[in-house]
């Protein structure tokens, strides 16, 4: 018989230096590579849909990316066999791979570039390969209570398995005082106020309905006898934020209630799903409980609160009442869920964690098929058997090449993944995938996560310096030894599982791909990954985040920010992001619409956008064609304005170039701190850690956001609710008022920091006047109390080489079972052992302690600037909040990129610290260069007035002036010179449903109030044409068109047509000559109006055809046309 005995922790060297194929060191040294032109490009996701592919349609798709000037596209297969199209392909067939071979072939012809995702679909990495052995594995278990005091022989209960698929980790065995009370045994009644009817099913096992209610009320469960609860375990199929805040009352009478507690629901994203939510509570004994829903205090919802995003309402599958107790939000503390809760407190250690000492390890007295033939002592004794098992998670949006999802800890798993898809996909291409192919993608981590693979124990004592097996029932939730002791060890599992993610999937994809000549994109594995969401992607060459169009509850801020903090840390010049992505495809998407949404993206560090998305549609003739269900902004070959989107994609390459260009300037470097899961922090999670940054009206209305009083709901897009206090982007414009922050992550802390002339320097070259390291908050709840040693040794390295730290909060706990809380403090005192130090400015005082070279600032920072650092605002305006701004600095100088986030037109006077060389502008939608004027203040900063149109950007450059001489900028504020009133010559499109002969418009007026229903109803291009006459000069003008629906195409006097696709819709007339003049204006509006219209007829009178559903019921049409005026302008 073997027991288990606390350990005395040591440094397992030898296992240190173990052959391991990507972690040879913990975190490479940042390698820097120049962008290309080709990285500058607006590349696609190209969905090939329902296997209905045509190789018509294939070269249509590429010529018009090509044409419109996209330069790649990755390329999805998803799901198929849906009886779309009659030559309808499946995914891995020979027919299949053959459009792959032609597709790679028309695409070099093009001079267009490729990438594949890392499987069938968009999710992972998986496929019908993928055994269940080598697929996702997760820990199971089954428990029993026996009496000891004889010789037993029984077979033990079977844990979970997967189509009969398990393998045992071990079993243990632990003495129990007494059979546990539990709730789906000892039945109790079960009523509520809220529904009528039988709720017995909601005190049952493995109960398959739904409790849901959205109006206030209480669930009570009555028992014979009074039961002594310690543990609730909530079941709500889908993540439920409400059931994780009930009210507990008890009373013993049933009349009499009092409140005992209130349940804290944890962090949770997206894909919470089936798991349980095991609640561990002060212990309690009473006959009747009471769980009351109450709505008052519920948080508006974000990325880690996902299901909080709706309106309030309770959703019950089952209410389990336990007298032993267990590790409060086990599931996510054991990595098999993505949960962030507070630690289990001290007072459920009432004799009900099990000593070490007597934990056994009864493994030799099983057989292999699952009896147990031991020996047991006097007593009660609860037995766990413990295994692991498939996580059941496919690539599901896949078609032919659909399966499990591939174990992400295994390199073998993942190199069997990689050979069978991109691989296969490669070598089937053969000579023409060199140079064409140049891209894999993982796109969406849509497979939750996972804590385990048949090496995990010796990766954990690998990377942990400790054994797990004496501790693995903890994993379970058994509370071992102290809620210290568990606590800790299930930290270090969650350590173990996000190294694993990024070592041996992230790593091994990378680098499979790099032997091909391939560059590897991972998009954000948080929040379904227990994962640290910026570790993996320090191998990737483009880390990738997303951001959606118009879809508040789908938007991804979170992915973003990893991605951007990522890439500045680990030193990688291109961020990608998936780019638009809609929830509910609306049909009136224009490219203006989608501009502050792009801008907004870059100035936070975005440089590549991936549109989302290019369906493929096999047909020639049918419009608007395929798209993606309801899901995606239609970007694609079949859009009215397609032709002419160019103006859009070039203003974007345009951007990208410059925003490549050198390396970011950023001055705040924030600390992700030292819990798993962990994400780069948003700005709203930094006004209690940098209030003074923030200022005094954002800390008030942070509050009052945070009350969500009366759950006020916010419609977008149309049909979609959500909590209208939610933490949106756009309200979050230059939150530090001046000043830029990244986050970084412990690994880049450890391995990548130094101090350099007091800034702290990471390998990538990034430079940070502070770092930060905030206290308790939602996504570390004791993020504050705790800090490794690692961490805190090296924050005072750091600080006695000068750097400059804020300390919100002092950590008194380690984060590792085998650290020591008195080193620490001792490493603590150390740093806070300086001289306290004061120094005022402005009427701001600010207190800090000088150790070494450094300074260390403890508390929140109370200040409105980093002056008294040293470090003055990067820019400031007098239109703060209103725009968006990025700075860069390159060997030519200093790069800014200001957007104006506001639909108005505004003029602002905006200061610069960049002041060693004149500036002047660039304006990326049309590529302009031109001069500007300035003035340098007493301090040397630089100031400029601009006048913004509405959503217009700029890029303020400091440098070589280049072809800047003689351009001139339009002002917002022009002066009108004449106004084009003239009758205009109107060609609709016969096969738009237009007219077939050109119509007379006597005035420009709006398509969708005319009384002809194919005028009405249109949607397409018309050309616009007529003639003026100018007697007047000729030089200085502008050309305004005035109100535009929506995208316009301008020729005059036969000049080289230009696209006008956003405010202000003007051009430069250089072409404007005295006498005659010829204008030509082709107009496109959106899809709206033809498919109200379409949708009156007979399907055989349609002219569209689209796979997406029809969601106009009762809308209006939409304007439509040039509606002017037409005037001449000049600038005043």
């Amino acid at each position: 018989m073997k027991r288990i005995k606390p350990i005395q922790i040591l440094l397992a060297i030898a296992l240190l230096v173990l052959g391991i194929s990507c972690v040879q060191e913990k975190t490479p040294k940042a390698k820097v590579e120049a962008p290309t032109a080709d990285d500058a490009t607006v590349w696609t996701f190209w969905h090939w849909v329902h296997g209905a592919v045509s190789k018509e349609g294939i070269t249509a798709d590429l010529e018009a990316m090509k044409k419109q000037g996209i330069g790649g596209a990755y390329i999805f297969a998803i799901r198929d066999t849906a009886g779309l199209y009659e030559n309808q392909l499946v995914t891995y067939s020979p027919e299949w791979f053959d459009v792959v071979k032609y597709t790679v072939k028309e695409a070099k012809r093009l001079g267009i570039s490729l990438g594949f995702n890392t499987c069938d679909g968009f999710t992972t990495a998986g496929g019908p390969w993928i055994t269940p052995d080598l697929s996702m594995q997760k820990v199971v278990w089954a428990d029993t209570i026996v009496e000891g005091g004889a010789q037993l022989h029984f077979s033990l209960p079977k844990p979970e398995d997967y189509k009969g698929y398990y393998e045992d980790i071990a079993t243990y065995a632990y003495p129990v005082a007494d059979y546990e009370q539990d709730s789906w045994v000892i039945q109790p009644t079960v009523s509520s106020n809220m529904q009528e009817g039988d709720l017995q099913y909601l005190a049952t096992k493995n109960n398959d309905k739904t409790f849901t209610s959205k109006k206030e009320g209480w669930i009570e469960y009555a028992f014979n006898k009074p039961f002594t609860c310690r543990t609730i375990q909530i079941s709500t199929g889908w993540a439920n934020y409400q059931s994780n805040r009930l009210i507990v009352q008890v009373s013993n009478d049933g009349e009499t209630f009092r409140e005992h507690t209130r349940l804290v629901p944890p962090r949770s994203g997206w894909q919470d799903l089936y798991q349980p939510n095991t609640q561990a509570i002060t212990p309690v004994t009473a006959k009747y409980f009471r769980f009351v829903f109450e709505k008052d205090g519920s948080e508006p919802g974000a990325e880690d609160l996902d299901d909080a995003k709706w309106s309030p309402k309770l959703q019950l599958k089952g209410l389990r009442l336990l007298s032993s107790a267990r590790i409060n939000q086990f599931e996510g503390k054991n990595a098999s869920i993505w949960r962030i809760a507070d630690e289990t407190k001290t007072y459920a250690e009432d004799g009900q964690f099990v000593s070490l000492n007597t934990l056994i390890n009864v493994t030799e007295y099983v057989s292999a098929d699952g009896v147990l033939n031991w020996n047991a002592p006097e007593g009660k004794w609860k037995i766990i058997r413990m295994g692991h098992t498939s996580t059941g998670a496919e690539n599901y949006i896949g078609g032919g090449a659909r399966g499990l999802e591939c174990d992400k800890f295994s390199e073998d798993a993942v190199k069997l993944q990689f050979d069978k898809w991109f691989g296969e996909i490669y070598n089937q291409v053969g000579e023409d995938a060199h140079g064409t192919l140049t891209r894999m993608l993982c796109d969406s981590w849509e497979c939750g996560s996972q804590n385990w693979t048949a090496k995990f124990p010796e990766e954990f004592e690998k990377r942990m310096g400790y054994s797990l097996m004496p501790y693995l029932p903890v994993m379970a939730g058994v509370p071992l030894e102290s809620a210290d002791v568990s606590e800790s060890v299930l930290r270090d599992v969650r350590e173990t599982v996000t190294e694993l993610f990024a070592d041996k999937f992230s790593c091994t994809m990378a680098a499979e791909a790099h032997q091909l000549g391939v560059k590897f994109v991972e998009e954000s594995n948080a929040p379904t990954g227990v994962v640290d969401g910026m570790l993996h992607q320090k191998y990737v060459d483009y880390p990738a985040g997303e951001f959606w169009f118009q879809s508040p509850s789908h938007d991804k801020p979170n992915d973003v920010l990893d991605a951007i903090s990522a890439a500045h840390i680990y030193g990688k010049p291109v961020i990608q992001s998936e780019s638009f992505t809609e929830i509910r495809l609306d049909w009136n998407e224009t490219p203006a619409m989608l501009k502050p949404y792009a801008d907004r993206n870059l100035a936070l560090g975005i440089n590549k956008i991936v549109n989302h998305v290019f369906v493929h549609s096999p047909w020639l003739d049918r419009k608007p064609g395929m798209t993606l269900d309801k899901v995606g902004t239609f970007l694609q070959r079949g859009q009215t304005w397609w032709e002419m989107s160019h103006g859009f994609w070039t203003y974007l390459e345009n951007s990208q170039r410059l925003l490549q260009k050198g390396q970011p300037v950023v001055d705040i470097a924030v600390f992700t701190g030292e819990e798993i899961p962990r994400r780069a922090l948003l700005p709203d999670r930094l006004v209690n850690t940098l209030p003074g940054l923030f200022g005094k009206q954002r800390v008030a209305s942070e509050k009052e956001r945070l009350k969500n009083e009366g759950f006020p709901k916010y419609e977008m897009p149309r049909t979609v609710s959500t909590q209208a206090n939610m933490a949106r982007p756009e309200n979050w414009i230059d939150p530090l008022r001046g000043y830029a922050y990244d986050s970084f992550n412990k690994d880049a802390l450890l391995n990548l920091a130094t101090v350099e002339n007091g800034k702290v320097v990471f390998a990538s070259g990034m430079k940070y006047s502070i770092l930060v390291i905030p206290g308790n908050r939602k996504m570390a709840p004791q993020g504050g109390e705790r800090m490794s040693i690692e961490v805190a040794r090296k924050l005072l390295e750091l600080l006695n080489d000068g750097a400059t730290i804020l300390m919100q909060q002092t950590p008194t706990k380690t984060i590792s079972l085998n650290e020591d809380s008195d080193r620490l403090k001792a490493i603590l005192d150390e740093m806070f052992s300086g001289t306290e130090k004061s120094m005022e400015l402005n009427g701001e005082k600010l207190k800090y302690i000088q150790k070494g070279k450094g300074r260390l600032i403890f508390g929140s920072f109370e200040n409105s600037t980093l002056e008294l650092l040293g470090v003055d605002p990067d820019f400031t305006s007098d239109a703060t909040g209103k725009l968006a701004w990025n700075h860069r600095n390159s060997d030519e100088g200093d790069i800014y990129f200001i957007a104006n986030q506001t639909a108005e037109s505004l003029t602002a006077t905006m200061s610069f610290r960049a002041n060693s060389k004149a500036p002047f502008l660039f304006n990326p939608a049309t590529g302009k260069y031109a001069e500007c004027t300035y003035q340098t203040d007493e301090s040397g900063r630089v100031m400029i007035k601009y006048s913004f149109h509405s959503y217009e950007s700029v890029f303020v450059l400091f440098g070589d002036k280049g072809g800047a001489a003689g351009e001139k900028l339009k002002s917002a504020n022009p002066s009108s010179v004449d106004t084009i009133n003239t009758t205009w010559e109107v060609s609709f499109d016969s096969d738009f449903g237009g007219s077939e002969k050109a119509q007379t418009f006597q005035s420009l007026t709006d398509w969708s109030k005319n009384a002809d229903d194919a005028i009405k109803y249109y949607s397409g291009e018309a050309v616009y044409k007529s003639t003026f006459n100018w007697d007047g000069d000729t030089t200085g003008l502008w050309l305004d068109l005035g109100k535009v629906c929506d995208v316009a195409e301008v020729s005059l006097n036969g000049s080289e047509p230009v696209v006008l696709w956003t405010a202000p819709y003007h051009l430069a007339a250089t072409s404007l000559k005295k006498g005659e003049n010829r204008l030509t204006i082709k107009v496109a509006n959106t899809w709206n109006n033809r498919l109200i219209g379409d949708h009156r007829l007979p399907e055989d009178q349609r002219i569209t055809w689209t796979t997406a559903p029809y969601r106009l019921e009762g809308q209006p049409l939409l304007p439509a046309g040039l509606l002017g005026p037409v005037t001449l302008q000049r600038q005043k």
